[in-house]
């Protein structure tokens, strides 16, 4: 693959990999939005008999908000490496070439 089309793949990589971290982050704030949701002590009024459930679920969603952003970060991280992989290879296919074209083994 030429150098110009090679490099255009691996920043398309980089590129999802950011967007799967800023997507990420987003659930995180989401999260720290739904945990404020929770009620406590006398402020569920009628309903205190359904805040244990109520509030386990609240606690649940933002435990899921907090796994999706480390899986997400943990996507774009291997995108990141990947990208980078590709570029080391190719760095060595290219010396490689240069050397035999020089006829040096």
């Amino acid at each position: 693959m030429s150098q110009r089309g090679f490099k255009i793949a691996t920043d398309a990589l980089r590129t999802e990999g950011d967007t799967w971290k800023q997507q990420g982050g987003q659930l995180f704030e989401l999260g720290g939005t739904i945990d404020q949701l929770q009620f406590f002590g006398s402020e569920g009024g009628i309903y205190a008999r359904l805040l244990p459930s109520y509030n386990g679920l609240v606690t649940t969603l933002v435990m899921r908000c907090s796994e999706a952003d480390e899986s997400m970060t943990h996507i774009c991280d291997t995108l990141y490496r990947i990208a980078q992989m590709f570029e080391e290879d190719e760095a060595r296919h290219v010396e490689r070439i240069n050397r035999a074209a020089r006829g040096v083994p």
